[in-house]
């Protein structure tokens, strides 16, 4: 614009260089001039947007350092938590396995336990029998034991002695005592 400016200036002032007129009294000349001033004031607000411009550049070049610089740290770390992400994948798989493994011994402790219950309660089940049948021996022997001329005119004698009841070849048997002929007296 400024050169525009200047060769209409030079134009016009070269035309009237030839007439006895100064050139820079002309209403022409003087609306060139206010054009000019203008458009150096409208050249110098661009100017000063431009370098505002270049300096917001400069600032986002440098942030855009800053921020790459930064992305690098952070790719780092990433980078360091992949790989501490990887052991900790490793560690808890292996747990696992520990765990599995645990568990199955686990289960067959459970299972032996559950036998040895089992046995324990078999055992404690013939004990109380061996006992009982012991006992019952026992309480047999401790009965009185009919003699061998034992005689009983009816059952409630046999019952009264703690014999009944009587089997055929027992002494005190009688087949007065048997009513239904089975070989069993006072059943």
């Amino acid at each position: 614009m400024r050169v525009f400016a200047f060769v209409i200036v030079f134009l016009v002032g070269f035309g009237l260089g030839h007439s006895p007129v100064d050139p820079t009294t002309t209403q022409e000349y003087k609306d060139l001039h206010e054009q000019l001033v203008s458009q150096q004031e409208q050249t110098q607000d661009v100017q000063d947007q431009l370098d505002d411009l270049n300096g917001q550049v400069d600032d986002l070049d440098m942030l855009r350092q800053q921020l790459d610089e930064q992305k690098q740290q952070l790719d780092k770390q990433k980078e360091t938590l992949d790989k501490e992400k990887q052991t900790l994948d490793k560690q808890k798989s292996e747990q696992d396995k520990r765990q599995k493994e645990q568990d199955q011994r686990q289960s067959d402790l459970d299972t032996r336990e559950q036998n040895i219950a089992q046995r324990e309660k078999e055992k404690q089940q013939r004990e109380q029998e061996a006992m009982a049948a012991a006992q019952a021996q026992q309480q047999a022997q401790q009965q009185p034991q009919p003699s061998q001329n034992a005689y009983y005119a009816n059952c409630t004698e046999a019952r009264a002695a703690g014999v009944a009841p009587i089997y055929r070849g027992q002494p005190g048997y009688s087949s007065k005592l048997d009513r239904d002929g089975d070989g069993v007296a006072c059943e």
